[in-house]
């Protein structure tokens, strides 16, 4: 018996008519069908392959699926290429976060939906962020802690902010006192 598959639905496959059997290795016609997707694809699958439910798109379907796995995995550190870059730089926050804590002797109970938005530039110096390598890193985001006394803890989650690598190296420790020293000392010896 001859199976008609045509117009019928499988997934998002559209039959829309019986092409040529293609041959197997031993020699053996399996029917094939050419479908239409429903993001306007065309593609031959085999009548078995329809009717079993194994092929149910053109491949996008499985683009998709992947996508929305790939925003869903935090199990392995927001890295999918579906993730948006703001979401791989908090997790790398997130984890350079729980490192010095643990250093610091106390486990911080943050988690990435705590860490401040990132915006384009950096708030401090108004430089745009960019990728760092490990020799150039300054215009890279980095997680500051405006008031450097309080811990990496939810209840001080608003004490956090993205600034540039570069700010926050020149932050880093220094007083305010020791920084307005710095530049009256770069303002005494700067070239005329």
């Amino acid at each position: 018996m001859k199976l008609d598959l045509k117009n019928n639905q499988f997934g998002r496959l559209e039959v829309i008519k019986k092409i040529d059997s293609r041959l197997t290795s031993g020699g053996h016609p399996v029917a094939q069908w050419l479908c239409r997707c429903s993001c306007g694809k065309e593609k031959v699958v085999s009548a078995g392959s329809l009717v079993s439910g194994k092929t149910k798109s053109c491949g996008c379907g499985l683009v998709d699926w992947g996508r929305k796995r790939g925003y869903q995995n935090t199990k392995h550190g927001f890295q999918s290429k579906f993730v948006s870059s703001d979401n791989k730089i908090k997790w790398q926050a997130l984890i350079n976060i729980q490192d010095r804590s643990r250093r610091r002797g106390y486990t911080s109970d943050l988690e990435i939906s705590d860490l401040p938005e990132l915006t384009a530039t950096c708030p401090v110096l108004g430089i745009p962020y960019k990728k760092g390598s490990l020799k150039d890193k300054d215009a890279s985001p980095s997680i500051d802690r405006k008031n450097p006394n309080l811990p990496y803890l939810k209840q001080y989650k608003d004490n956090l902010v993205f600034i540039s690598h570069r700010a926050n190296r020149i932050k880093s420790n220094a007083t305010v006192e020791e920084l307005e020293k710095i530049i009256a000392y770069m303002q005494g010896h700067s070239p005329e």
